[in-house]
C-alpha cells in the first residue's frame, strides 16, 4: 500500500464529524426535516453538513432556529 492510500485512508476515518449532522443524528431527524423544521433551504442545510458553507459564520436566526429544532445550544453547532 502506498504511502498516499494509506494517507486517503487515514483522512476519511479520522474526518471530524459535523455538529450539526451529530445533533441531527441524535435526535433521529434527516437533513430534509431538519430544514424544514427550520425554515431553511435543503441546500444550505447540506451546505452547513458538508463544511463547503462555515455554520459559524450564519445569521443568528439561523442558528437559533437549528438549535431549537435540534433541542440543543447554538453554541453546540458551531464548536
Amino acid at each position: 500500500m502506498d504511502i498516499m492510500h494509506s494517507m486517503d485512508l487515514m483522512a476519511k476515518y479520522l474526518k471530524p464529524v459535523c455538529p450539526l449532522k451529530e445533533m441531527c443524528q441524535k435526535c433521529g431527524i434527516s437533513q430534509t426535516q431538519s430544514a424544514n423544521l427550520s425554515n431553511l433551504p435543503l441546500r444550505t442545510m447540506k451546505a452547513y453538513e458538508q463544511g463547503t458553507v462555515d455554520i459559524a459564520k450564519a445569521q443568528a436566526e439561523t442558528l437559533y432556529a437549528l438549535a431549537k429544532t435540534l433541542n440543543g445550544t447554538m453554541e453546540e453547532l458551531i464548536k
